[in-house]
Formats: structure tokens, C-alpha cells, sequence
């Protein structure tokens, strides 16, 4: 008797180690394939927003897998060989993957924004009448070419006779030297000629500010918060126009 009962607890075990080592054969292939299919295809970020996206399921699958073992009978060969869980390590992001990951996230936003250029409302406007009226010079962080094809895209290069940006400056807005540079490329020194028109209280009105040129901040989210003290402030671009 003893030994009919102990022959059949080893069939029993032996029934349930091989089916989780079944279970643990098919998602260990289910990996594999998907990391094969990675592979041939192309770097592009949708590829890897793919990718991330079909590990997001393969990990849910894993956990959903794991507490279902960890609650049956078979725990204690989950517990012994932990083989479930090292397939839910192995998803883990590796370095060179958040490498490849980011360097794609990185070239598709500089594309995104190389080619936004929907404009503020009443801003095309605002520039051409000020344009008739005075020299416009745009004033901006960023490279060079792609502010120079934004404002192309926008319809508004031709309104502006100069294009101070920081990567051909060399300096960046807020600091002083940044608006040095642009007045002295004018070759101009009486900075009551000018006034600097922003909506970044940082950048624009606090570099202004402190390079001594009237500043008026576009708040355009309508916060009504200012903690720099620009010397003029407008909610609407169409403002403009009463003040110049």
C-alpha cells in the first residue's frame, strides 16, 4: 500500500512538472519569436513602440501564468526552478534596448517639431502688420534650420529681416549675451528701440528683463501669473496692434 501510494504521488508530480515545463517551453518560444521578429525588422520608433508594446502583453501573460501556478498545486516547482519569473526578468528593458529606444524617440521628435509649425491664432497676422510698421527679429533656442523652416512652413519668414538662434549665436536666451550679440549684430546700442515680445517668462521676458528692453509676455494659457514683472502683458496677439 505504501508503495502503490507513493508510485502514484509521482505520477502526479510527474504530470505536473511536465506541464509546467510545457507552459514554460511556450511563452520561452513565444519570446524567442518575437525578439527574432525585432530583429529583422527596421529600427524605426514605431517598430520599437511595437516591440514595447508586445512585451507589455508577453509580461502580463507571465503574471497572470505565475499567480496561477503559485496558487495550484504546482507551486513548489515554480518555487524550486523559478522559471516563470526569470522569463518575467528577461523582459526587463535592456540597456542597449533603451539605447536603440531613445535614439529613435530622439530622431522622430526633432522630426515632429522640424515640421510643426501651426501657428498661434492671430500670430501670421500680428507678424505682417508689425512687419509694415517696424524691423522684426525672431528671437529663438533651437537649431538654426529648423526654426528657419518652421517659420517658412508658417508662412512668416519674410516678415522677419533677421533670425538671432542660439545655435548660430552660440549663447542661449535667457542669458544677457545672447541679446548683446543680437543688438550688436544690428549695430545698434539704444535698447529703448526695442521691445521684446514672448511667451516664455523664463527665456523671453526675464532674459529681456534683465538685459534692460521692455518686454511684453503673451499669456497665452491665460494664467495671469507673473512672477518675472513683464512690462507689458496681453492674452491675445490681436492686442498688439492698440500698444505698436
Amino acid at each position: 500500500m505504501a508503495m502503490l501510494i507513493y508510485f502514484f504521488q509521482r505520477k502526479k508530480h510527474n504530470k505536473r512538472e511536465d506541464l509546467y515545463e510545457q507552459k514554460v517551453t511556450a511563452l520561452e518560444d513565444q519570446i524567442r519569436k518575437m525578439e527574432e521578429k525585432f530583429k529583422s525588422s527596421n529600427e524605426s520608433l514605431s517598430s520599437q513602440v511595437e516591440y514595447l508594446k508586445n512585451k507589455n502583453v508577453q509580461i502580463n501573460l507571465l503574471k497572470k501564468e505565475i499567480e496561477t501556478v503559485e496558487t495550484s498545486t504546482s507551486s513548489y516547482l515554480e518555487k524550486k526552478n523559478g522559471k516563470l519569473h526569470a522569463l518575467l526578468e528577461s523582459h526587463l528593458m535592456t540597456e542597449n534596448n533603451w539605447i536603440r529606444f531613445k535614439r529613435e524617440f530622439e530622431k522622430e521628435f526633432v522630426k515632429g517639431i522640424y515640421n510643426s509649425h501651426e501657428p498661434v491664432n492671430g500670430a501670421v497676422d500680428t507678424v505682417k502688420y508689425l512687419s509694415k510698421k517696424y524691423i522684426l527679429c525672431a528671437a529663438s533656442n533651437g537649431p538654426f534650420e529648423q526654426q528657419k523652416h518652421r517659420l517658412t512652413l508658417a508662412g512668416m519668414i519674410d516678415c522677419f529681416s533677421h533670425l538671432f538662434v542660439s545655435e548660430r549665436i552660440g549663447i542661449q536666451k535667457p542669458q544677457r549675451e545672447f541679446f548683446e550679440r543680437c543688438l550688436n549684430e544690428l549695430h545698434e546700442t539704444d535698447k529703448s528701440k526695442f521691445i521684446l515680445i514672448g511667451d516664455s517668462l523664463t527665456a523671453d521676458i526675464s532674459g529681456g528683463k534683465s538685459f534692460g528692453i521692455t518686454t511684453c509676455w503673451y499669456d497665452h494659457n491665460g494664467t495671469g501669473y507673473d512672477n518675472v514683472g513683464a512690462d507689458i502683458r496681453i492674452d491675445s496677439l490681436s492686442e498688439i496692434k492698440s500698444i505698436l
